[in-house]
């Protein structure tokens, strides 16, 4: 992990080098991240998708053959034979972690003493957002998807809806979190989240256009 922290702390600094502007150096930073990961997340989110396929398929065998045990086990271990890669959907999430972590100890360890045009209310990236206007902005933009599927207005996001009770926790966990992170990763974590956020949605319009053909 260290060879990954390396390389992503030459690029901040040549992109810093590029803008003249940290702010925008750890946006560009954190694109240009999350379009190099961005072929996994969509297989990531086709697996999950297939593995709510299976724990449908999975609760209608177990319906079908409740006084059965016998032939529910033979059933079920055909269903998992013929999807044995879908239990696998949680590899590619695994795979991002050392990569998207890495870029997260860039960013909470960053050395220099600056503020960012981004964000102009700061003196500095290293203290925290004193009006708590990045930890509101990041946790609304992050529970976005969420919040449009539980309403109804977007559909097949690749996970399942969140109730209100819960879309509400997590974005306080998230509000919470972030009122004391630097600037650096306030900026790292709206960045990433919008950039979730169009994924999602872009996969969402995808997957509705393939339905309906």
């Amino acid at each position: 992990m260290n060879v990954i922290f390396t390389i992503f702390n030459d690029l901040l600094n040549v992109l810093f080098n590029i803008s003249g502007d940290y702010g925008i150096a750890i946006i560009l930073l954190t694109i240009l991240v999350r379009t190099m990961l961005l072929p996994i997340a969509i297989k990531q989110r086709k697996s999950l998708k297939k593995q709510q396929e299976l724990s449908k398929k999975v609760h209608q065998l177990k319906e079908k053959y409740n006084q059965n045990k016998e032939k529910l086990n033979e059933e079920l271990q055909k269903l998992y034979m013929s999807n044995s890669s879908s239990i696998l959907g949680c590899l590619p999430m695994i795979l991002q972690i050392p990569v998207m972590y890495s870029l997260y100890k860039v960013f909470s360890t960053m050395a220099v003493e600056v503020g960012t045009k981004v964000i102009p209310w700061v003196s500095t990236l290293k203290i925290s957002d004193p009006y708590f206007i990045l930890p509101i902005a990041a946790a609304l933009i992050q529970l976005l998807p969420n919040i449009l599927s539980t309403l109804g207005i977007l559909k097949n996001i690749g996970g399942g809806k969140l109730s209100l009770g819960n879309v509400i926790m997590i974005g306080a966990v998230s509000v919470l979190f972030l009122a004391r992170a630097p600037i650096a990763v306030g900026i790292y974590f709206i960045t990433t989240s919008l950039y979730s956020t169009v994924e999602q949605i872009g996969y969402s319009i995808y997957t509705n256009k393939k339905c309906i053909a």
